[in-house]
């Protein structure tokens, strides 16, 4: 004969990737109050915010000037206060992508995505901006930074530091040019951070009764 028996299962499924959000920021006032200049180098750099001719109205202009010496880089970091991502609450970072608008007020400057972490300063992305923004303003990217992009020190793991973004901008002394200042207009600052995905998980998702029929002599 034959006796049913009901047996529990445990039920586990792989469940896909949970969920990251990507982290972002976006500018395109420039309050004076939200950001800061750290200077590098040999040189002045400062930033002030301009009311109007902005694309559109508000937009930062950044001014260096090297000091007038062959081969003198001056350096600046602009940084805003509210940039921040930090890796331990958001996750560890996958990728960063970034753009702006520029004008050329006059020059140029070697500009990219300014970076602060534990106290120390990179500068990411770079291109120069003279010929763009020339009569006119002149959108760029947005560029994907993978981690392979960015500079080495940088920790971009979940135990790391909070990282503080805006624009680095750079100028080296031009004997052809003279002792003058490098001035840029700048608009539309996006920063978006991408963390790594989180790995699935093995999860139980209940108990089943099985029924088991048990021969019996």
């Amino acid at each position: 004969m034959f006796r049913s028996v009901l047996a529990a299962a445990v039920c586990a499924v792989l469940l896909p990737a949970s969920t990251s959000f990507a982290v972002s920021f976006a500018d395109g006032v420039f309050d004076p109050v939200d950001w800061s200049v750290v200077v590098t180098g040999a040189g002045t750099a400062n930033h002030v915010q301009e009311l109007t001719g902005g694309n559109p109205d508000e937009y930062i202009k950044i001014t260096n000037r090297p000091t007038a010496s062959s081969g003198s880089t001056v350096l600046g970091f602009h940084l805003h206060s509210g940039f921040v991502y930090d890796p331990s609450v958001s996750g560890a970072i996958g990728s960063i992508e970034w753009s702006l608008d520029v004008m050329n007020v006059a020059l140029g400057h070697l500009v990219g995505l300014a970076i602060s972490q534990g106290g120390s300063l990179f500068g990411s992305g770079s291109f120069v901006t003279s010929p763009f923004g020339i009569g006119g303003w002149v959108g760029t990217g947005p560029t994907v930074l993978t981690p392979g992009d960015l500079p080495a020190g940088l920790d971009l793991s979940a135990t790391g530091d909070p990282l503080t973004f805006g624009i680095f901008a750079a100028n080296t002394f031009d004997p052809a040019a003279g002792d003058t200042d490098n001035i840029v207009g700048y608009d539309n600052l996006s920063v978006t951070v991408n963390p790594v995905p989180e790995p699935g998980s093995l999860v139980v998702l209940g108990l089943a009764l099985v029924s088991v029929r048990r021969r019996v002599r």
